[in-house]
């Protein structure tokens, strides 16, 4: 027998499980399915005593895995063949009835079966008759290797989708199925070619659809007068306690801490809630698979509470989102997060024929390891589906990308307006100055002809200088810009995976786009947005005129000290009056070489006070927004690095490193969450009560953004805070 590949992640994630006997076909060891083993004899059960079942539940609890995964296995241990069948996608060149003969054959083919031709009755041209289907299962059959028969079960996997586009052939599968299962229409026992035969219904049909798609069926059978159809349903339920808890620790048996396993399916299951307090079947899956990936990169040796708890505190809807959309277009991205959440943070639907419009892949959205949508029905008048999201858990990472896209189109209007202003103050001072020279060239020509060449040549290596400044003015607000992207790019990785942040400074380090913005310099954060590098204060991120006037004055004695005995050449009066401009043009990223800052330099004298104070902010805002990047990535690996030692029990090491990213942001109320719970660890009861009050002074609504901490958990199980 061939060796199995294993497929090392437990879970499917958001993918439906599949057929047990697939995986093994192809060399791989199939997933557990767990958690539904009542849902699926039930199931079984009734697909052996009935001709046609429909199986309907809401979307996302898990109709194609209990088929493939749980219910197929146990039919062919009754020598039923199960064949699913996605009439949707299989039958697009073909009829419905032609897609199942040919579906069966495979299926048989594939299982080193075959199937037998028996002329008891003739078979219809025409696959529109009624007795089309009974036709062809009344002279075939099927056998497996052994020569032993086999009964079709036709699983007609998300029927709903066929009643939109082909509603009428979706209504002529129907009736020959009523026909098929019709008692009236059997054959009496008979000899056929010196055989016996006999007539065994031998065929099933499921059909699987939405529950809220439902009424299609409905309205379907009650249209043909088919009310024999309706007699057997199976309505899926979400998921029970005690079947999530199978579904995460059976499939997980051996990866989990053992003393904490309760928490930790306790904490994975209040995640998957829906609104109505019901379990969501594909978001544990997903928590589960995202979780084990996160455990098998740390190299852990088991699935403990601090690493499921650092998981969900990660934002990892947010996460699948963008994993999601990876490839999305900005307007695509920014279409799904203005309609999909409404502006009071909750779910909301449109039509699937409006969504696709506007985003071109939406459709890969509502399947496979992609699927963060689903189809939802809200009316019984046959018009389209509507598109939602599957869970209430990616409301709020939509709504929060949805403020960084205004943040970004706000900025990007500044930055667009910023080089306007600077382009037209450019133009604007060319003009005045050719207009001068030219008067006063005209002058000189009139009183000394005999230096018309001189002049000439004067004016044209003064319109050159002219030239240059304009030339670096615009160079200048694109390497402003250019830093501005880059700063956005460092701080949403920053912001993404909190948990990455060797890998993040590896990834600067090697990645040439970022290397003039690698940081080479102490921060030190003195409060209230205040930053203080390399002997310099930046208070604010932006100044207006008279703010930066007193910061130059402020600062300038320490900035003639940085200047001293540097390598270019200054004018005499911007060292002695602009220290500080001096400064922040050797300190800037944004000039490339020795020869543009030097540039700078030699132009200073011929710029108006408008472009000095653009030239100024812009430098200014750049070393503020750098500082502040470095403060924020040098706090959050301190208290990543106090976690660690905490739970190495080193618990001095660890507050040293949480008292350390405190110094360095004492307005951030997390990183007092984080200090609490290193006490409640040590046993400090007293201190972590007062570090989770502190946290509640700083930011009242620490609970809406971050969730119930574990802080927060525990010091409300002990009663010790409301």
């Amino acid at each position: 027998m061939k060796k199995l590949l294993t497929d090392n992640n437990p879970w499917a994630g958001l993918s439906s499980y599949e057929d047990p006997r697939k995986a093994e076909r192809e060399g791989r060891e199939p997933k557990k399915f767990c958690g539904r083993d009542d849902e699926s004899h039930a199931m079984a059960q009734l697909i052996s005593g009935n001709i046609f079942v429909t199986l309907y539940g809401k979307s996302g609890t898990g109709k194609t895995s209990l088929l493939n995964a749980g219910v197929f296995p146990r039919l062919r241990e009754k020598r039923y063949m199960p064949v699913s069948i996605r009439l949707s996608m299989d039958a697009l060149d073909t009829s419905f009835q032609q897609c199942i003969v040919s579906q069966l054959s495979q299926t048989v083919n594939d299982s080193l079966g075959r199937q037998e031709t028996i002329n008891v009755v003739p078979q219809p041209d025409d696959e529109r008759q009624p007795d089309y289907l009974w036709s062809f299962f009344a002279r075939t059959r099927f056998l497996n290797d052994a020569g032993q028969s086999l009964f079709p079960v036709i699983v007609l996997d998300q029927f709903e989708e066929v009643f939109r586009d082909r509603r009428n052939e979706a209504e002529a599968l129907l009736r020959q199925i009523a026909y098929l299962a019709d008692e009236s229409h059997s054959l009496s026992p008979r000899t056929v070619n010196g055989l016996p035969y006999k007539y065994d219904f031998n065929f099933r049909f499921v059909a699987s659809i939405r529950e809220d798609d439902l009424y299609r069926l409905e309205n379907s059978i009650d249209n043909c007068y088919l009310p024999e159809l309706k007699r057997c349903r199976y309505r899926l339920h979400s998921l029970t306690q005690q079947g999530a808890c199978d579904a995460i620790l059976i499939p997980g048996e051996g990866l989990f801490e053992p003393k904490e396993e309760n928490t930790i399916v306790n904490k994975i299951i209040d995640k998957s809630r829906n609104e109505d307090g019901s379990i969501s079947t594909n978001i544990i899956s997903l928590l589960c698979n995202r979780i084990y990936m996160d455990f098998k990169r740390q190299q852990a040796a088991h699935i403990s509470s601090a690493l499921v708890d650092t998981f969900i505190k990660g934002n990892p809807f947010e996460q699948f989102y963008k994993e999601a959309t990876h490839g999305f277009s900005n307007d695509e991205c920014s279409y799904i997060e203005d309609h999909l959440v409404d502006s009071t943070g909750r779910r909301n639907s449109l039509p699937e024929s409006d969504f696709l419009l506007h985003v071109k892949n939406g459709a890969m959205l509502l399947e496979g390891s992609r699927k963060i949508l689903q189809r939802t029905s809200t009316s019984s008048d046959g018009g389209s589906h509507r598109i939602e999201l599957i869970h209430d858990s990616f409301c709020k990472p939509l709504a929060r990308m949805k403020e960084k896209r205004a943040k970004q189109r706000r900025r990007r209007w500044f930055i667009i307006a910023a080089a306007i202003t600077l382009a037209s103050l450019s133009v604007g001072a060319y003009f005045v100055y050719l207009y001068n020279e030219l008067n006063h060239s005209k002058a000189k020509i009139e009183a000394y002809d005999d230096e018309i060449d001189e002049m000439d040549t004067q004016i044209e290596e003064k319109d050159q200088i002219i030239i240059e400044q304009d030339s670096l003015m615009v160079g200048l607000d694109q390497k402003s810009k250019a830093f501005d992207a880059t700063s956005t790019l460092i701080q949403r990785i920053l912001t993404d995976d909190g948990n990455r942040y060797e890998e993040l400074r590896e990834y600067i380090y090697n990645t040439p786009e970022l290397a003039p913005y690698i940081i080479t310099y102490e921060v030190t954060y003195l409060g209230n947005g205040v930053y203080e590098t390399d002997g310099i204060i930046y208070p604010a991120e932006k100044l207006n005129h008279d703010d930066l006037l007193e910061w130059k004055e402020h600062n300038q004695q320490v900035c003639a000290q940085k200047i001293i005995g540097v390598e270019y050449e200054i004018p005499e009066d911007m060292r002695i009056n602009d220290p500080c401009i001096v400064y922040l043009v050797l300190r800037s990223k944004s000039f490339e070489n020795h020869n543009e800052r030097q540039n700078w330099f030699d132009l200073w004298s011929l710029m108006n006070d408008e472009q000095k104070i653009k030239l100024v902010d812009i430098l200014y805002r750049e070393n503020y927004e750098v500082a502040t990047i470095e403060m924020k990535y040098e706090t959050k690996k301190l208290n990543n690095e106090a976690y660690a030692a905490a739970r190495a029990k080193n618990y001095d090491e660890a507050l040293d490193f949480i008292n350390q990213a405190i110094g360095k942001k004492p307005d951030e109320a997390y990183l007092y969450d984080s200090k609490g719970e290193i006490l409640l660890m040590r046993g400090d009861t007293q201190g972590a009560v007062e570090m989770w009050q502190k946290v509640i002074e700083i930011d009242s609504d620490f609970l809406d953004e971050w969730g119930e901490t574990e802080l927060y958990k525990q010091l409300k199980q002990q009663h010790l805070i409301n």
